[in-house]
C-alpha cells in the first residue's frame, strides 16, 4: 500500500511531538515534513527541540531540517499543531493550495462549513467537506479536532443521545496537568490544588459539544438542541482527564429496559431513584466509596500499556471475525470439493483410462503426495513470508492443478497433475487455520476455527451437486474444471484478507499490526484514539524447526502426529471408497453418489455441535468423544447393507468424523508459539498426509483380504488409539490466550 506524505505543523511543541510519536512507523504515512516558526527553521530538529513524548527521540525524526510553515510544503496531508494566529494565515492557505488540513487548534472549530470529528461520534460531518470545497473553491480541506474535554463528553454521550435524547446535561472536568501543554501549570499552583479556571475552556466545551452531537443538513451544521453547563477544573494529575456528567433525557428508561415518554409534569429528574450497584461485587455501593487509589500513571496513556494481542483476545466477535471467516472458508471449501470430488470421479476415470483397482487408487495417493509436500512446506513459508501471502499463493497453486487435471492427456499426466493440485490444497488448510485462529478472541477462538473447517461440509455438498450435475452430464473432466475457479477469487482476497497481527509483531512490525488491530475494534465499535506508541507483545524469537520437539512442545507434537495420522488415514480410507463400497453392495454408480451425497450432509450439524462444545466442555473432551462416535459408526456402517441402517450409519459417520476434523483444526495452531505456529500446524497435518497417502491405496487391498466388515473393524481399532492418544497426551487449551498456552519465554 502507497504510503502518504504528511506534514507536521508546529512539530517542537507538545502536540506536534504527539503528532510525531503517533505517526512514527506508521504503515500508512511517511512523515515528509517537519515545520516550525521562521526563527527556527533550518535548524535540526534533535538540536531545538525539547522532547517530552515517553519514548525516546526517534533518530530519524532527530535529523531532519526544520522548514517554515508555507503553503508549498511537498505533503498531501498535513497534521497540524501551530499556535491560533499562525492557524489562521497557514491552515487555509494550505488548504487552498491543495492540502488537506487536519486542525489540532481552535482557530476553525467553529466555522460553519469545518467539520468538528470524532469518528466513533459523527463520520457523517464528513459531507461538510463538498460545500467546503465548493464554497471556498479549493482542492484541498480542513478538519477540525475538538476540545479534549468535549471528546470526552461526546463520546459517552452520543449514544445516550440517539437513544434517548439529551435534554440538558451538567458537566464538571477534571482536567489533568498534562492538558495545560509544556511548561503548563507552576507546580506550586498545582500542588496540593485545584485550579477553577481554564481560559475559554467552559465555553469551548459547551459550544464544540453541540457541534459534535448535531447533524449536517447538506447546506450547515445545526446544533443539537439541549441546555448544557459545563465547570472545568485543572487538578494535580501527569495524565487523563477525568468528568462527572449529570444528564437529563427527553424519554426516560423504564425499571425493565423499555424507555417510555415522561408524563406531562413529570418531574425531571437526573439521578436514577434505584440504589446502584458495583457490577462485580453484586453489592450496593456506599455513598461515600471514593476512587480507588491508582500508582502513577506513566508518561504513556495506562490504557495502552495493555499489548495489543492481547487487546485482540478480549474484542468480542463482530463483522471482521465473520467475515475473515467467510473470506477463509470459500478457499477452504474449494478445497473439500476438490478433493471430494475424487470419490465421484474414480470410477468413470478408470473406466476411460482402462486402470485396474490398484492404478485407480494411485489418483488420489497422487493428490495426498502433493498435500503432504505442501502441508510441511506451507507452514514453513507461512511462518517466515506471512499468512497472507501464502494462503493466497496455495489457492492459485490448488487451480492450477485443477486445471492441468482436466486436460491431462494420459494417466501419467494426470497423476502429475495431481501432485500439483495437491501441493496447494494441503498448503491452505493449516496457513487459513492458523490466520484465523491469531485473529480470533480468545473466548470464541474454538468455535471460529470448527465453523472454518464446517466449510469442508459445504464443498462436500458442493462437490455432490458438481458430481450429480456437471459430471454426469459432461465428464469427469468437467468436474476437475469447476476446481480451477479459486484463481479468479484470489485477486480479491488479496485486498480483503489481512494479515495476522501476532506474525507482524514477531517480525518487528509492531505499528502495522496494532493498525490491523484497530480494525478489528473499530468493527466492533471500540479503538477509541489513544496517545502512546502500540505496545507489542515478547517476541518469541523461536523460528527453528527443532522447536517442535523442545521438552515444552514434544509431548503436543507426539499427539498431534499420532492423532492427524489417524483421523486422515480413517477419512479417506472411508470417505473416497463408499460411493464404490455401495456400488458392490449393488446400487447403481448415480444411485450410489445419491446416497453419499445426502449421508454427507449430516456433517453440517457435525460441524455446529462441535462448534457449540468446543468453548463449553472443552477441545480434549469433545475430540475424543467424536473419535469414539466415529469408531463405532465406522462399524456400524461396514457391516450393514444398503437399506436404511446403512444410511443411518453414514450419515453418523459423517457427522462425528467432520467434528472431530473441527476440534483438531482447532488444536492443532494452538498449542505453538507464534514463531512456529504455522510450522508446527503444516507439519502436522502432512504426518496425516502420509495416512491420506496410504488410506485410499489400501483400502480396496483390504476389502479384497478381508471383506468390507474387517476394513472397517481395522478402521475402528485405529480410531480408539488415536482417540486415547488425545484421553492421554492431549491437553486442554479453552479459554486461554495463545500467549498463555504457549509462551515466549519457554519458546526462546
Amino acid at each position: 500500500m502507497r504510503k502518504r506524505k504528511v506534514a507536521v505543523l508546529g512539530a517542537t511543541g507538545t502536540v506536534g511531538q504527539r503528532f510525531i510519536g503517533l505517526l512514527q512507523g506508521h504503515p500508512w504515512f511517511e512523515i515528509a515534513a517537519l515545520t516550525t516558526s521562521d526563527a527556527k527553521a533550518g535548524k535540526r530538529y534533535g538540536d531545538v527541540t525539547p522532547w517530552h513524548w515517553g519514548t525516546d527521540m526517534p533518530a530519524e525524526i532527530a535529523d531532519m531540517t526544520l522548514l517554515p510553515t508555507r503553503a508549498d510544503v511537498d505533503a498531501e496531508i498535513c497534521f497540524s499543531a501551530l499556535p491560533s494566529d499562525a492557524a489562521e494565515v497557514w491552515e487555509t492557505a494550505l488548504a487552498e493550495a491543495g492540502h488537506h488540513v487536519f486542525s489540532n487548534v481552535k482557530t476553525h472549530r467553529m466555522d460553519p462549513d469545518v467539520p468538528l470529528m470524532v469518528a466513533e461520534v459523527n463520520p457523517e460531518h464528513m459531507h461538510a467537506l463538498d460545500a467546503q470545497r465548493r464554497a471556498r473553491r479549493w482542492t484541498g480541506s480542513i478538519v477540525a479536532n475538538g476540545n479534549c474535554s468535549a471528546i470526552g463528553f461526546v463520546l459517552a454521550a452520543a449514544p445516550l443521545q440517539r437513544r434517548f435524547g439529551i435534554e440538558r446535561a451538567v458537566v464538571t472536568t477534571m482536567q489533568a496537568l498534562s492538558g495545560a501543554g509544556y511548561p503548563g501549570v507552576a507546580s506550586l499552583d498545582a500542588l496540593d490544588n485545584v485550579v477553577p479556571f481554564i481560559a475559554e475552556e467552559e465555553e469551548k466545551m459547551e459550544q464544540e459539544s453541540k457541534k459534535f452531537l448535531g447533524r449536517w443538513d447538506g447546506k450547515r451544521f445545526v446544533d443539537a438542541d439541549f441546555a448544557f453547563s459545563a465547570h472545568c477544573n485543572r487538578v494535580s494529575v501527569r495524565d487523563g482527564h477525568t468528568e462527572t456528567v449529570r444528564p437529563g433525557y427527553r424519554t426516560r428508561h423504564g425499571r425493565h429496559g423499555r424507555p417510555r415518554p415522561r408524563r406531562p409534569g413529570a418531574r425531571r429528574q437526573v439521578r436514577r431513584p434505584d440504589p446502584q450497584h458495583d457490577p462485580r461485587r453484586r453489592g450496593r455501593l456506599g455513598p461515600e466509596r471514593g476512587a480507588p487509589r491508582r500508582g502513577r500513571v506513566p508518561r504513556e496513556l495506562s490504557a495502552a500499556a495493555e499489548t495489543f494481542v492481547a487487546r485482540l483476545d478480549r474484542i468480542p466477535l463482530n463483522r471482521f471475525h465473520w467475515r475473515l471467516l467467510v473470506l477463509s472458508g470459500i478457499g477452504w471449501s474449494f478445497d473439500a470439493m476438490d478433493v471430494l470430488m475424487l470419490s465421484f470421479l474414480l470410477a468413470p476415470i478408470r473406466g476411460d483410462f482402462k486402470l485396474d483397482v490398484t492404478q485407480i487408487g494411485l489418483v488420489p495417493s497422487a493428490t495426498f503426495l502433493g498435500m503432504f509436500i505442501g502441508a510441511a512446506a506451507s507452514g514453513r513459508l507461512a511462518d517466515r513470508y506471512g499468512r497472507r501471502g501464502v494462503f493466497t499463493a496455495t489457492l492459485v497453486v490448488f487451480s492450477i492443478g485443477s486445471a492441468l487435471s482436466a486436460i491431462a492427456p494420459s494417466f501419467e499426466t494426470l497423476l502429475a497433475a495431481r501432485v500439483i493440485a495437491g501441493l496447494g490444497l494441503g498448503g491452505e488448510l493449516p496457513v487459513a487455520s492458523t490466520l484465523v485462529s491469531e485473529l480470533s478472541p480468545r473466548a470464541q477462538r474454538g468455535r471460529m476455527i470448527v465453523l472454518l473447517e464446517s466449510f469442508w461440509a459445504y464443498g462436500t455438498i458442493l462437490a455432490g451437486i458438481v458430481a450429480i450435475t456437471v459430471v454426469a452430464t459432461y465428464g469427469w473432466r468437467w468436474g476437475f474444471a469447476v476446481g480451477a475457479l479459486p484463481a479468479l477469487y484470489v485477486a480479491y482476497l488479496r485486498r480483503a484478507l489481512p494479515e495476522s497481527p501476532r506474525y507482524l509483531a514477531e517480525k518487528g512490525r509492531a505499528p502495522e499490526a496494532d493498525a490491523i488491530v484497530r480494525r478489528v475494534e473499530r468493527a466492533g465499535g471500540g479503538a477509541l484514539l489513544t496517545l502512546a506508541p502500540a505496545v507489542a507483545p515478547t517476541r518469541s524469537g523461536e523460528s527453528r524447526f527443532t522447536a517442535l520437539f523442545a521438552p515444552r512442545y514434544r509431548r503436543r507434537t507426539a499427539m498431534l502426529w499420532i492423532v492427524w495420522f489417524g483421523v486422515v488415514l480413517t477419512y479417506y480410507g472411508i470417505f473416497l471408497w463408499i460411493p464404490s463400497i455401495l456400488a458392490t453392495r449393488g446400487l447403481s454408480e448415480v444411485r450410489s453418489n445419491e446416497f453419499f451425497f445426502l449421508s454427507t450432509l449430516a456433517q453440517v450439524p457435525g460441524y455446529f455441535s462441535a462448534a457449540w462444545l468446543v468453548d463449553r466442555v472443552g477441545r480434549r473432551p469433545t475430540l475424543v468423544a467424536y473419535l469414539l462416535g466415529t469408531a463405532v459408526s465406522a462399524f456400524l456402517f461396514g457391516n450393514a447393507g444398503t437399506g436404511g441402517d446403512a444410511f443411518v450409519w453414514a450419515a453418523l459417520l459423517s457427522f462425528f468424523n467432520l467434528g472431530a476434523w473441527g476440534v483438531l483444526y482447532t488444536i492443532t495452531p494452538e498449542l505453538y508459539p507464534t514463531g512456529v505456529r504455522a510450522t508446527g500446524a503444516g507439519v502436522a497435518a502432512a504426518v496425516g498426509r502420509v495416512g491420506g497417502i496410504i488410506g485410499p491405496y489400501l483400502t480396496p487391498i483390504l476389502v479384497a483380504q478381508v471383506t468390507v466388515g474387517g476394513t472397517f473393524a481395522l478402521f475402528m481399532a485405529i480410531l480408539v488409539v488415536t482417540a486415547g492418544s488425545v484421553a492421554v497426551l492431549g491437553e486442554e487449551t479453552r479459554g486461554r490466550s495463545l500467549e498463555e498456552i504457549a509462551p515466549a519465554a519457554e519458546a526462546a
